[in-house]
């Protein structure tokens, strides 16, 4: 993509003398702002809904600060998205550009998402160790609690954390763990086995 866009040329209409051929690098930094003792390069362009710099490129719409990139950088890597150091989504001065993974382009920001990703603990205090439905996280510790509350107000008793319902002893061992719930390994044994023998 880099090269593609370093070696591109467009014919621009003039009045004087018909058409010149302009390469897109020339068209491109023609509507960046480098102001002196300014730390950001801003993009007086056309800017998109969410304050990002577009440019039009072999008839489609891109971001400004990724062309930026490719033509004092290089070409981005695969599976990479570029992060605004200075926080400035109009800025496309390629040193305050860092091509790194989604997941860190998140944990970095400031939305909610990212504020949720960066925690490590519920509002409570205990860890957020335990997965709900495979996809977001949940503290195990209070998940338990409301459970056992919950049996309690319907008369149930409430279960030993220590064995699981067969008797057998919860240890690091003979518990795996599998979207947020845990299982006892010499249970699971027993019902695989029980189910080879009735296959044979």
């Amino acid at each position: 993509m880099g090269n593609a866009v370093r070696g591109a040329v467009r014919p621009v209409p003039t009045k004087a003398t018909g058409f010149v051929t302009i390469s897109i690098a020339e068209r491109f930094w023609a509507k960046v702002d480098r102001i002196p003792f300014h730390t950001c390069w801003e993009w007086t362009g056309a800017l998109n809904n969410a304050g990002y710099g577009q440019f039009a490129s072999a008839g489609k719409l891109r971001l400004a600060h990724r062309i930026a990139y490719e033509l004092s950088v290089g070409p981005i890597s695969g599976g990479l998205v570029l992060d605004h150091l200075c926080r400035n989504r109009a800025c496309v001065r390629p040193d305050h550009l860092e091509a790194v993974t989604f997941r860190e382009n998140l944990l970095r920001g400031t939305s909610p998402a990212a504020q949720n990703a960066q925690k490590s603990s519920c509002p409570r205090g205990h860890p957020l160790d335990g997965i709900a439905g495979g996809s977001h996280r949940r503290c195990l510790t209070c998940h338990r609690d409301g459970e056992a509350r919950r049996r309690l107000r319907r008369g149930v008793q409430p279960l030993d954390q220590t064995r699981c319902r067969n008797g057998h002893a919860r240890t690091a061992s003979s518990t795996y763990h599998w979207r947020g719930r845990q299982y006892c390994l010499i249970c699971k044994h027993k019902q695989y086995g029980e189910r080879l023998r009735r296959l044979a």
